[in-house]
C-alpha cells in the first residue's frame, strides 16, 4: 500500500506493486522475488567454471564429486522451464581464470585431461563438437596457463603457448590442429619472450608487450603473420624494460602506461613508432577504461593523491576528473565499469563514506557518489562485474547486514534504483562470476559453511 494505505498497482497479480516490480509479465502462480521476478533455482556443485552463453543457452564446466569428474553443461531457460544436460563427463577442468573466448559459436578455453595436460580445446555446444584443439607440447606437459588469451582477430583466436622448445611465444589457432600455429619466435630459442601478457586489438592488429633479448621488453605488434610481427618502438632505449601494462583501445589509438626511463607516464600509439608517444607524466597510472572519445584512468600528480583521470590524447586534454578525496591520500578509484555514457567505479571519499559506488560522465560535477551502500564511513567494497545491456550495472557489494557479506545488487546510476538484487543467508556469499545470455542473468555463490558453490539464475524481463 502507499502512505495513505490504498493498494499499489499490481499489473501481473505476484503480490509486488508495479513500482519495484523489474520484471512485469510474471505468469500467474509463479514464485517471485521481491523485486517481482521469478525465484531463482540453485543447484549445488563442488566447483562451477562458467565458460560462455550461446543466445539463451549458457554452458559451463561443474565437478562431480560423486563420480570424481567433471561435466560440460547447458544450462537452458524457456517459456520459464529449466532444462539442465550433461554434454560431455571426462577428466575436463574447463577454462579456469584463463576464461574463454568465442568465434561464432565455438568457445576456445584452456583445458586438462590425464594424456595431454593443459592444451587448448573447443566446444561447439554438443559433446561430438568438444575436443582438444591440439597438443602443443607434447604428452603431459602444459602449453598453456590462465594469462594466455590475446583476443580474436578475423578468423583466428590469439593465445600464448609454450610448446617446449621455443619458450612463451604468440601462438594463432583456427580450430584446426594444422591451422594452430606459433606466429612468430620473437626471442629466438628457448627463452620466453612473453611473461606477463598485456595486450590489445586496434584495427587489424594485435599489440603486445614482449622481450627479444636484445631491446627488452617493448612494444610490439602483429597482423597474424612472422612478417607483421615486429616491434613498434624501442620506448625505453636499450636492453631496458619500458613496463607497459594497462593496453586499451580507443578508436584507432592504443593507449597504456609505459615507462622510457624518466619515471610511468601515459602513452598513445598509431601503430608506427613514430606515432607512439608521450602523452602526459602522470604516475601511478591502473584501470585505462574506454568511454566514447576518452579513456578513463586513476592516477596521481604528485599533490593530490591517486583520483580519477581522463584523457582525449593530448597533453592539455589529459586532466584530473575530480579531486574525490582532497589533499595526498587520493580516494583509490578501481573496479571501472562502463554502462551507456557513464563510468562506474568504487572511490573512497575518506570523510563521511567508505568505499563506494560512484559514477562519473567525465565532468567534476557530474562525478558523484551513487550511493553510500554501507552507512557510514564503513565500506561495502563494490566489485563491478557486469554491465547490463541498457544503462544500469551488476555487482557485488557489502551493505552491512549481518551474515550476508558480499551480496548481488543492480544499479541504474540513482540511489534509489541502487538496489539489492538478490540475498543468501548463513555464510554464502556472492563470488565474481557472472554472466549473461538473452534471458537470464548467472550468478555464483559459495557456501562457507558446506564448501560448495550455488549457481543461481535469475529471469531477466
Amino acid at each position: 500500500v502507499d502512505t495513505e494505505g490504498c493498494e499499489l498497482p499490481d499489473a501481473d497479480g505476484d503480490g509486488v506493486a508495479d513500482i519495484d516490480d523489474q520484471c512485469a509479465n510474471t505468469p500467474v502462480g509463479v514464485t517471485v522475488y521481491t523485486n517481482g521476478c521469478s525465484v531463482v533455482i540453485s543447484y549445488e556443485y563442488s566447483n562451477v567454471t562458467l565458460l560462455g552463453t550461446n543466445g539463451s543457452d549458457m554452458y559451463y564446466f561443474v565437478y562431480d564429486s560423486v563420480n570424481e569428474e567433471w561435466k560440460l553443461v547447458k544450462h537452458s531457460s524457456i517459456d520459464g522451464e529449466t532444462d539442465i544436460t550433461t554434454i560431455a563427463g571426462t577428466s575436463y577442468h574447463g577454462p579456469g581464470r584463463g576464461g574463454a573466448v568465442k568465434i561464432g559459436n565455438t568457445f576456445f578455453f584452456k583445458n586438462y585431461d590425464t594424456s595431454n595436460g593443459h592444451e587448448l580445446w573447443k566446444s561447439d555446444g554438443t559433446a561430438s563438437g568438444t575436443m582438444i584443439v591440439k597438443d602443443i607440447h607434447t604428452g603431459l606437459s602444459d602449453s598453456l596457463d590462465w594469462g594466455m588469451w590475446v583476443g580474436v582477430l578475423g578468423t583466428n583466436v590469439f593465445f600464448i603457448a609454450d610448446d617446449g622448445i621455443n619458450g612463451k611465444e604468440l601462438w594463432k589457432s583456427d580450430g584446426t590442429a594444422s591451422g594452430t600455429v606459433m606466429v612468430k619466435d620473437i626471442h629466438s630459442g628457448s627463452s620466453s619472450s612473453i611473461g606477463y601478457l598485456q595486450s590489445a586489438i586496434v584495427g587489424n592488429s594485435i599489440f603486445f608487450r614482449a622481450n627479444d633479448g636484445i631491446n627488452g621488453e617493448e612494444l610490439w605488434k602483429s597482423d597474424g603473420t612472422a612478417s607483421g610481427t615486429v616491434m613498434v618502438k624501442d620506448i625505453a632505449a636499450g636492453s631496458d624494460y619500458s613496463d607497459i601494462m594497462d593496453c586499451t583501445a580507443v578508436g584507432n589509438t592504443l593507449f597504456f602506461r609505459a615507462d622510457d626511463g624518466n619515471g610511468r607516464a601515459l602513452w598513445k600509439s598509431d601503430g608506427t613508432s613514430s606515432g607512439t608517444v608521450l602523452v602526459k607524466s602522470v604516475d601511478y597510472i591502473n584501470s585505462l577504461t574506454a568511454l566514447g572519445n576518452n579513456i578513463f584512468f586513476s592516477a596521481q600528480d604528485g599533490v593530490n593523491g591517486n583520483e580519477l583521470w581522463m584523457s582525449d590524447g593530448t597533453t592539455s586534454g589529459t586532466v584530473m576528473v575530480k579531486d574525490i578525496r582532497p589533499g595526498g591520500s587520493g580516494s583509490t578509484p578501481s573496479n571501472f565499469v562502463v554502462a551507456g555514457n557513464t563510468l562506474y567505479f568504487s572511490a573512497y571519499e575518506g570523510a563521511a563514506y567508505g568505499q563506494e559506488l560512484w559514477k562519473s560522465d567525465g565532468t567534476a560535477a557530474g562525478t558523484v557518489m551513487v550511493k553510500d551502500i554501507y552507512a557510514g564511513s564503513d565500506h561495502s567494497f563494490p566489485l563491478l562485474e557486469w554491465l547490463s545491456t541498457g544503462n544500469s550495472i551488476y555487482f557485488s557489494a557489502d551493505d552491512g547486514t549481518t551474515g550476508e557479506g558480499h551480496q548481488l545488487w543492480w544499479s541504474d546510476g540513482t540511489g534509489s534504483g541502487t538496489v539489492k538484487f538478490f540475498s543468501v543467508d548463513d555464510d554464502k556469499e556472492f563470488v565474481d562470476r557472472l554472466i549473461v545470455t538473452t534471458t537470464h542473468l548467472y550468478a555464483v555463490y559459495y557456501d562457507y559453511s558446506d564448501e560448495v558453490c550455488m549457481l543461481f539464475n535469475f529471469e531477466l524481463n
